[in-house]
């Protein structure tokens, strides 16, 4: 493995840049705090406190601390004034910068109690006692100082530091003395016991945030009857603003888990430079939640943008408003409009809650005119997956002879992605018609040969099982072909059979359901009529529509899903986390032309699957959604949600190609040419 020991002058740049950015954004975010949120009454001092933690955690990291990785070992040194100036030690720094980090989650899940609080008290349910949420108080303390102390007794002084060096990695030993102030980190039982309360500390964190999450949305629902118009947008903007910003606080969460997922795997070739990457992105997440707290806070987005919601009078009547939020209605004006003006006017009036609007109130609003802009994309992007679809296939083919029978699975996974986007990006193309669990479609299949759109769904949520499903195939396949070398862990036939059969079993009863589920015209349009008379004329002149309700077949269908959706990441997790076990073994009984082989196989694997969230990670926000009874702007969300969700094939394409070394040589012969071995005759 290559370490670099060389301060990477662009990252202490980088440090310096973005460490001042955030700093005058939250200056200015703690001055609107002060001076511009009367409305806010008490629970501005709650985000006001939470705003000083992020400048202190921020200025720690930027200026004072500045931390250099030396990935792969888990090792680093800091050249901030703190360790410069002041000699204070590299684990110390790390010490301080954790603890300050712990804080500022943990003040952040204070905020969604203070909230939640503040909304129970009005409907006088759910109201946690003064001893349970001093008892929630002390329990956060302690996690913090348990951590703190275990953190502070994992580090090794300066003598052991260069024996743990010299014994472990003996090659860089000259590279450690001459670094002045390091920390070094082994597997010990005190950084066990850390571990162990970090995780307990975070799951019991992420159940306070969805409890309170959960129950807000639903006292919002409830709240709506006993305030006024004004305090519920503002209670409205404050769990939205809180929501946004607990998303914003996953920039902090995600670098230190993708390096364990790093360490897990054992990855070493380009690592450092990656590892810099993500300390660089962990850097951003304070002045992305300074922009996230002033775009969401309608009275601190007046502050710079207090025009800017002003249309003129032609516009008015293409403007229907939900709650306090404007919505733009398909109109001619946007046929019109030049393209920059209309995705500024989008931006503004659809992902930002106006106030300048005189609000009605709706229940809901439904745009029943189809959406040209998703049309649109659904025939780009169908068109550019299908021309990557035809390319990966096509190399899949005629350049993979080094990957044996391997590539015919992964030939029919492709296969499977290429039928999957034609159907939904040309024969279906659907629109929906969120918050109500609707939609219709307007592709050839619905309009030419009128196939009712309950079916439509059906088959594409059928297909896109059938990818999943493949896609762990292939894990299992890539598995058992490491297994076999090292003759460990090689399952049997009747086993691998019997998994098979599993998940054909779960397909089937979740397309049955599924397609049970459904309701004729006349049971539709009475539904319709039952639970959303205002929209009954919107739904009648809909010649092809589905709607759904709650019933048993749905709940049988979740279940089910839930279920196989469970079995397929345990699967994944120890397929996975077992190859690695097994590369590492298998290294010394193949050869290095073989080994790579078999790693930058299992690399692609990751990376399509990885990938391949961008199936999953829209539907789980339609259920999230479904469940918090999300009504304003949701509409537009969805659409965006699923032009999202149409581009996973073409990004899967590009991972692919992008991962598989043979594959790379067709676009980079040059490039890659010098660096080849001799030679190149081992299969994998």
């Amino acid at each position: 493995m290559a370490i670099f020991f060389e301060t990477p002058v662009w990252l202490i740049d980088y440090y310096y840049v973005i460490g001042a950015f955030s700093l005058v954004l939250n200056l200015i975010t703690i001055y609107l705090l002060t001076y511009h949120s009367d409305q806010m009454d008490n629970f501005r001092y709650f985000l006001l406190v939470y705003q000083v933690i992020c400048m202190i955690t921020d200025i720690i990291f930027h200026f004072l601390m500045q931390p250099v990785p030396l990935f792969p070992i888990v090792a680093g040194y800091c050249v901030g004034v703190l360790a410069t100036t002041f000699n204070i030690y590299a684990h110390h720094l790390i010490v301080i910068h954790t603890s300050w980090q712990v804080i500022e989650s943990m003040w952040l899940i204070i905020c969604f109690i203070k909230k939640h609080q503040a909304l129970a008290h009005v409907i006088m349910r759910h109201v946690l006692s003064r001893s349970i949420l001093v008892l929630l108080a002390v329990m956060m303390a302690s996690v913090l100082t348990f951590y703190s102390v275990s953190f502070t007794l994992a580090g090794m002084d300066r003598d052991k530091q260069m024996d743990y060096v010299k014994e472990r990695f003996p090659e860089y030993v000259y590279e450690f003395s001459r670094l002045p102030n390091f920390a070094i980190y082994e597997i010990n039982l005190v950084s066990k016991v850390d571990i162990i309360v970090a995780f307990l500390g975070n799951s019991f964190g992420v159940f306070l945030y969805f409890f309170t999450s959960f129950d807000m949305f639903r006292c919002l629902n409830q709240v709506q009857n006993k305030v006024s118009t004004a305090s519920f947008k503002r209670y409205q903007s404050a769990v939205y603003s809180l929501l946004a910003q607990f998303i914003t606080s996953l920039l902090c969460i995600a670098p230190p888990l993708f390096f364990d997922v790093l360490l897990i795997v054992g990855m070493k070739e380009g690592s450092g430079i990656c590892v810099q990457l993500i300390g660089a992105f962990y850097s951003s997440h304070s002045a992305v939640n300074s922009i996230v707290l002033i775009a969401t806070t309608p009275p601190f987005r007046k502050l710079f943008m207090p025009n800017s919601l002003s249309l003129p009078a032609s516009l008015k009547n293409d403007i229907t408003t939900c709650h306090g939020k404007a919505l733009f209605v398909i109109s001619p004006f946007f046929q019109k409009t030049k393209k920059k003006q209309m995705s500024l006017l989008f931006f503004f009036c659809v992902l930002l809650p106006s106030n300048s609007f005189s609000s009605s109130k709706f229940p809901m609003i439904n745009f029943f005119e189809t959406t040209t802009w998703l049309i649109d994309c659904y025939f780009v992007i169908g068109v550019l997956s299908l021309l990557l679809n035809i390319v990966t296939i096509y190399l899949l083919i005629n350049h993979s002879d080094k990957m044996d029978n391997f590539r015919f699975y992964l030939l029919t996974y492709q296969l499977i992605c290429m039928v999957s986007d034609f159907n939904f990006h040309f024969l279906i193309q659907p629109v929906p018609l969120f918050p109500i669990v609707a939609g219709y479609c307007v592709g050839m299949l619905a309009t030419t040969f009128n196939v009712n759109t309950h079916y439509l769904v059906v088959v594409l949520s059928t297909s896109q099982a059938i990818q999943a499903m493949w896609l762990i195939v292939c894990f299992v396949r890539k598995h058992q072909a490491l297994a076999v070398v090292i003759r460990k862990h090689v399952a049997p036939k009747s086993i691998l059979m019997l998994g098979f059969i599993k998940f054909v079993s779960i397909l089937l009863v979740w397309t049955v359901t599924l397609t049970l589920s459904g309701m004729n015209r006349e049971k539709q349009m009475d539904y319709v009529r039952v639970n959303y008379p205002q929209h009954i004329n919107d739904f009648s002149h809909l010649p092809n529509f589905a709607i759904y309700e709650f019933n048993t077949f749905i709940k049988i269908d979740l279940t089910v899903a839930s279920y196989g959706g469970l079995f397929g990441v345990i699967i994944f997790f120890i397929t996975t986390f077992d190859m690695f076990r097994i590369l590492n073994q298998v290294k010394k009984k193949v050869s290095t032309v073989s080994y790579k082989c078999y790693q930058s196989a299992l690399y692609s694997l990751l990376a399509q699957f990885a990938a391949s969230l961008l199936c999953v990670a829209p539907p789980l926000c339609l259920v999230f959604m479904v469940m918090t009874g999300a009504e304003d702007s949701s509409g537009h969300l969805v659409q965006m949600l699923g032009g999202l969700y149409s581009s996973h094939s073409t990004v899967n394409g590009l991972v692919l190609i992008a991962t598989t070394p043979s594959f790379r040589r067709c676009f980079c012969r040059k490039k890659i040419k010098n660096q080849l071995p001799a030679s190149n005759n081992s299969s994998c």
